[in-house]
């Protein structure tokens, strides 16, 4: 494990899980993929996207070594949210069925909310700091065209942020109800010509991929199925323990 710190941040020491962090392949560039969302809860298309996105990766040639979960911190304030440690739990047991994705909890246990750049640039410096071959590796930024869409919307994001996030890397899933990815791309902050260009790589989805967080949560209020939209664990620890006025679907 490897411990950093980041001005600015919470200094104490954090343990990086590497257990499910793979070598990288000679001749292969070396990606790290990191999802950051509310996940409240954690559907079956948050994995599946981060499996889409790494299978058409390796199709071009990169060497995707691992993929990291990052659940929003509770001062998001987003009335969704349950608490961290529920989301936490959920996708802890999500990611149990594959073998190169972990949950990392450090965005959720800072005294406060974090940006998506900071959080970026602490994986990046942790993963730099890995003792082997692994700390080549680059972080991308794994999201949603619905997401990626906001990009360009006044007041949601810092420009700045938006320009670095795109340069270090994003990988946009398509998904229905959204700009197509080249319009929104033409709307992006332009680049002077000295500047690093933008890397986005566009997956488009293998199935229909209209499931939701807000739609899980209104069909557990409702007691109505959600089989292919939640894991059996994850519906189980629902269930368990009271979250989203949930009643027994099945």
């Amino acid at each position: 494990c490897v411990c950093v710190c980041v001005c600015g941040m919470d200094e104490r020491k954090y343990n990086l899980k590497l257990e499910k962090l793979s070598f990288p392949k000679n001749g292969a560039d070396p990606v790290i993929l990191v999802a950051c969302g509310s996940f409240s809860p954690v559907t079956i298309l948050h994995l599946e996207m981060m499996q889409w996105a790494k299978e058409a990766l390796e199709e071009k040639g990169y060497c995707v070594l691992g993929g990291y979960m990052s659940p929003v911190n509770d001062g998001y304030g987003k009335a969704s949210l349950v608490p961290a440690h529920h989301r936490v739990a959920m996708c802890m047991l999500a990611a149990q069925s594959y073998s190169w994705i972990t949950l990392d909890d450090w965005e959720c246990t800072q005294p406060e909310h974090q940006l998506t750049l900071p959080v970026l640039q602490f994986f990046q410096e942790r993963v730099s700091q890995i003792g082997d071959d692994r700390c080549r590796a680059r972080v991308l930024f794994l999201c949603g065209s619905d997401l990626f869409d906001t990009f360009v919307i006044p007041g949601v994001w810092e420009i700045g942020d938006v320009k670095e996030i795109l340069q270090r890397g994003v990988v946009v899933i398509e998904r229905a109800g959204s700009n197509n990815v080249t319009e929104t791309m033409a709307k992006l902050p332009q680049l002077r010509g000295d500047e690093r260009p933008y890397v986005v790589h566009t997956v488009p989805p293998h199935r229909s991929n209209n499931i939701s967080s807000t739609v899980v949560r209104k069909a557990l209020r409702e007691g109505k199925p959600v089989q292919g939209q939640l894991s059996e664990a994850v519906l189980s620890y629902i269930l368990q323990h009271g979250l989203y006025e949930a009643k027994a679907s099945f």
